[in-house]
């Protein structure tokens, strides 16, 4: 039913990059269904001889986490190839990389939220899930607000633990 598209690459971006996409990834899988919802993780341009960024935080994530996230990885080979038509040139391109995380959900989702990868959802629906909120909503473009969570309250948070 639900795609949640997330990008970003192993090259350790901002302070606690690692931790706060470690918490995110378990917090959103923490309010998806098994089975029927997906995490799609777009690496983008992560070195040929690094890991993922998944494949770096494995050991972080949650089992329902893990499940559910799905990876695209993006050689740096591909972007160094658009890169020379941006007068431009930056690390990743959100554009390419969201566009090429869409073309790869799930046939059949109804939903697909497209999110950063250090987010952290805090649910006030009644349902046990996103999956079973969504049910009740008809189609259409939602957008949330957002607030910023300052870098010192993310050392508190447990990177295994998304409640």
């Amino acid at each position: 039913m639900l795609s949640v598209l997330v990008y970003g690459r192993n090259d350790s971006y901002g302070e606690n990059y690692h931790r706060r996409v470690a918490v995110s990834l378990n917090c959103i899988a923490g309010i998806l269904t098994p089975g029927a919802d997906e995490i799609i993780f777009v690496d983008y341009a992560t070195p040929n001889t690094a890991a993922t960024l998944i494949e770096a935080i494995a050991d972080t994530l949650t089992q329902r986490a893990s499940a559910l996230i799905r990876v695209i990885r993006v050689r740096p080979e591909f972007h160094a190839a658009i890169k020379h038509a941006h007068p431009e040139p930056l690390p990743v391109y959100e554009a390419v990389a969201r566009n090429i995380g869409l073309r790869r959900i799930k046939p059949g989702q109804s939903w697909v939220l497209s999110t950063n990868s250090d987010m952290i959802f805090v649910p006030t629906f009644p349902q046990a899930s996103l999956h079973e909120f969504l049910r009740q909503l008809q189609p259409g473009l939602f957008h949330l607000r957002r607030y910023e969570v300052p870098e010192s309250v993310w050392h508190n948070f447990r990177r295994s633990d998304p409640a």
